[in-house]
């Protein structure tokens, strides 16, 4: 569990560099890498996801709520990143229709 616990620690503060050494361009340019940046962690997060899932089981009491708080939170990442993807081809296609 720690081993987990550090490299979702890695995870952020790697993400938090990025945004703080990223030199946006405007709005439009800030949201292709904020784009760009999910489409790189998110495979990440279906490991990671995966991972504890199937480690949770072999846990009780606290440390079994915690990972089961940890699937949930992942999951809602995953939901969240297919809601975007959706709200982007229908805004193209609401772009694209005259």
């Amino acid at each position: 569990m720690d081993a987990l616990a550090l490299r979702v620690s890695e995870l952020e503060l790697q993400a938090l560099q990025e945004a703080e050494s990223s030199d946006p361009g405007g709005s439009e340019q800030t949201l292709k890498e904020a784009l760009a940046w999910l489409e790189r962690v998110t495979p990440v997060v279906r490991r990671l996801y995966w991972a504890v899932k199937e480690a949770a089981p072999q846990f009780e009491g606290p440390d079994r709520t915690a990972l089961d708080q940890a699937v949930g939170a992942l999951d809602a990442w995953q939901s969240a990143h297919s809601r975007l993807h959706e709200t982007i081809a229908e805004t193209k296609a609401r772009e694209l229709d005259p």
